[in-house]
């Protein structure tokens, strides 16, 4: 098992990131309702924005990652 998961460790470690860098800006997303709330419109906005961008980037590139992770997985199997 060790010889098809060396390849992919760097696809995993990158995929954990990307996973929680994006878990974090959707956690963000009640704070920046508070501030809205509290009439801080300006910091609220901005950080909606900020914070789906980022999540939206984050889920992007992790999905790639998985799609090149499968791949290679599946390529590694079909090899042997």
């Amino acid at each position: 098992m060790q010889i098809y998961l060396k390849p992919l460790r760097w696809y995993l470690f990158f995929n954990l990131v990307f996973g929680g860098i994006s878990n974090v800006c959707t956690a963000l997303l009640p704070y920046f309702t508070q501030e809205l709330v509290r009439g801080h419109y300006q910091i609220a906005l901005y950080g909606y924005c900020l914070a789906v961008l980022c999540y939206l980037g984050c889920n992007y590139i992790q999905m790639r990652l998985d799609w090149k992770q499968a791949i290679l997985f599946s390529t590694h199997l079909k090899n042997d």
